[in-house]
């Protein structure tokens, strides 16, 4: 499981607006709850069957995005896959 530095200063700036590191912390657990969720599936082999994969519908829609064995590298690009849509969409 990997951190990219355009992850971590994506998720500073596009999830996390509080003062202090709670947020962010929080943040960090649920992208790591979720990575574990996909490396359990992964190894059950039903990870092919999930119905609503967003990581499937991203690929469908742009060939560019990381392959699903990179899901344990957290980028700028596939953060949004973990925590959905960011809550600020302003710079501060």
């Amino acid at each position: 499981m990997e951190f990219a530095d355009s992850g971590i200063n994506s998720l500073i700036q596009w999830y996390c607006r509080d003062a202090g590191v709670r947020s962010l912390q929080q943040h960090i657990e649920k992208v790591l709850r979720k990575v574990s969720h996909r490396l359990v599936l992964d190894q059950e082999g039903a990870l092919d069957t999930l119905v609503s994969d967003p990581w499937k519908k991203r690929q469908a829609k742009d060939k560019d995005v990381e392959d699903y064995a990179n899901y344990r590298r957290v980028t700028e690009r596939n953060l949004e896959l973990f925590l959905g849509k960011p809550p600020f969409s302003d710079d501060r």
